[in-house]
């Protein structure tokens, strides 16, 4: 039993190890895995509003802000 946990620990080791090395391998310049843009007719129809963004953080800084607790004694006697 303790070796076929010493054999899966070192094939897991070696895959965490070799999976950067393996995405690496793949060259991106081929014609195959090159990526096209699209076109798109209404590009500023996605772009995001730092209003909305500005209120969102706001908002959370003001919720963490509300959620701490100031009372730092220990609640045993």
């Amino acid at each position: 039993m303790k070796l076929g946990r010493t054999i899966l620990a070192s094939f897991l080791a070696a895959s965490v190890v070799g999976m950067p090395v393996m995405a690496q391998a793949a060259d991106g310049s081929s014609e195959a895995i090159a990526r096209t843009g699209t076109e798109v007719a209404d590009s500023d129809a996605f772009a995001g509003s730092t209003m909305l963004v500005a209120v969102v953080v706001i908002v959370g800084l003001l919720a963490g802000l509300l959620l701490i607790d100031s009372n730092d004694s220990p609640a045993s006697p």
